[in-house]
């Protein structure tokens, strides 16, 4: 039997050990300072997302020859590499205050005249004095971007109140650990059917053109249009390019009235998606967690993978529920790597630092698989702050 000394002992050996850690721990963060200096100093970006990988590769292999688990030692050097990140990120934009040149560059879908393109400009001018934009052929060309440190945003669309979610945006998401929602917009968008000429009778148009996502939304009016085709297309605005480089008449495209007047096209019929307030929510992307400064008017992101799909994801609400919670959002997708469970993406409007925002997340710990923060960042209400375009 072990006696109380030996327990006393072998506390005070612990103690001994935590406060090594700390003094390890402070020694690490002098020298994440340092190493920042000499980034800003070269004007080489924060992260390196290729590195930090490696890193914990190489000290989940290390802690295995320890008898460490893998997932210990994987969310201890997330939380530690993250702190550094942090700091860093702190330093950056405290010298880029002081000498007022940063300047980010915002990554969109589609060549300019696009409604990511419109809403990118629209986030960018209420957020930074100055800014550059840069569109890419499809999604996964942005997240490419936004990972390789060559864009410091991505805006892309995350749902439509009438064709629903952007099932690609939430999987691109959900295969990036290295993604956080720093900001959101809402779009009321007007979808106009366009063309180069003037079109007497509608049921003239033999082929439109345009992103999946707009002919889902317009569906009633093309299914009125007899014998017409869909070519789909990149983005609206290619959709636009396409048809302003032909002189055909039987051709169209659905595009924004913006749009049109970028690509000289004429307007044959506007307002034509099933439902009139055809509002899209957009989020803002960044590679950096960016913790929203402001405990009110925040909303906090989260996945989570439950264990058993019904069962524990009613847990999950429940606890939600009774710590006075209000969830905006709530969608679900398969889990990568897994035939049958589900993740969740949930939207809460509460700040990640809250009471009951900590209690709630320490309490579904135990009915998930894994849990992920995705963001925490200014709330914009739909219907509070919406630009038609």
């Amino acid at each position: 039997m072990i006696s109380d000394n030996s327990l006393i002992f072998l506390r005070k050996k612990i103690n001994t050990i935590d406060e090594e850690i700390l003094l390890l721990l402070h020694k690490r963060k002098k020298i994440a300072i340092e190493i920042a200096k000499i980034k800003i100093d070269r004007n080489k970006p924060i992260r390196d997302i290729k590195r930090e990988k490696e890193l914990i590769n190489k000290l989940i292999k290390i802690g295995d020859k320890k008898d460490l688990e893998s997932n210990y030692i994987y969310k201890i050097f997330k939380i530690i590499i993250k702190n550094s990140v942090n700091i860093q990120n702190n330093l950056l934009e405290k010298y880029n205050n002081k000498n007022k040149i940063y300047e980010p560059i915002l990554g969109f879908l589609g060549p300019k005249g696009s409604y990511s393109n419109l809403a990118t400009t629209e986030y960018a001018s209420k957020n930074f004095n100055k800014f550059s934009t840069k569109g890419f052929k499809n999604f996964q060309e942005v997240i490419n971007n936004l990972c390789d440190n060559k864009i410091n945003y991505a805006v892309l669309p995350l749902e439509n109140n009438n064709s629903g979610a952007i099932n690609e945006v939430y999987d691109l998401i959900e295969k990036n650990d290295n993604l956080y929602i720093v900001g959101e917009i809402y779009i009321l968008i007007d979808h106009c059917l366009l063309t180069t000429k003037n079109v007497k009778n509608i049921n003239n148009i033999k082929k439109i053109y345009s992103h999946p996502q707009p002919v889902q939304q317009c569906s009633k009016f093309i299914n009125q249009i007899k014998n017409c085709n869909i070519q789909y297309t990149s983005s609206t605005s290619s959709a636009m390019q396409i048809i302003s480089n032909t002189n055909l008449s039987d051709i169209a495209a659905i595009g924004s009235k913006l749009g049109s007047n970028f690509y000289k096209l004429k307007i044959l019929k506007d307002n034509i998606s099933n439902k009139k307030n055809n509002i899209t929510h957009f989020i803002i992307l960044s590679n950096e967690y960016k913790k929203n400064l402001e405990l009110k008017k925040s909303k906090t992101s989260f996945i989570i993978e439950v264990k058993n799909n019904i069962t524990d994801l009613t847990e999950i609400l429940l606890i939600i529920k009774e710590n006075d919670l209000k969830i905006t959002k709530i969608e679900s997708r398969p889990a990568s790597g897994s035939l049958w469970n589900k993740t969740f993406y949930i939207d809460i409007q509460s700040h990640c630092d809250s009471q009951n925002m900590q209690k709630v997340i320490k309490k579904i710990d135990i009915f998930t698989n894994r849990i992920r923060i995705l963001g925490c960042y200014p709330i914009c209400n739909s219907f509070d702050k919406i630009l038609k375009i």
